[in-house]
C-alpha cells in the first residue's frame, strides 16, 4: 500500500465567524505498508531506501 489521504472541509457555520470562505485539513502517509516476507522498509521494485512519510496540512480561503 503505497499512499493514503484524507480530508475533511471545515463546515461554513463555523467559517463564518472567523470570515473565513473555505478550510480543508488533509493529511497524507506515503509507504504505508507492503504484505511480503522478504521486505522490510525498502523499495522492492530498486531495492533502495523507501522511507515513511506523512504530511498535515490546511487550505484556507479569506
Amino acid at each position: 500500500m503505497e499512499n493514503i489521504s484524507v480530508a475533511y472541509n471545515i463546515p461554513q457555520e463555523f467559517l463564518e465567524k472567523y470570515k473565513i470562505l473555505n478550510a480543508k485539513v488533509f493529511a497524507t502517509v506515503r509507504n504505508v505498508a507492503t504484505w511480503s516476507k522478504e521486505w522490510e522498509y525498502g523499495d522492492p521494485e530498486t531495492g533502495g531506501l523507501a522511507p515513511r512519510t506523512y504530511s498535515l496540512g490546511i487550505n484556507l480561503t479569506f
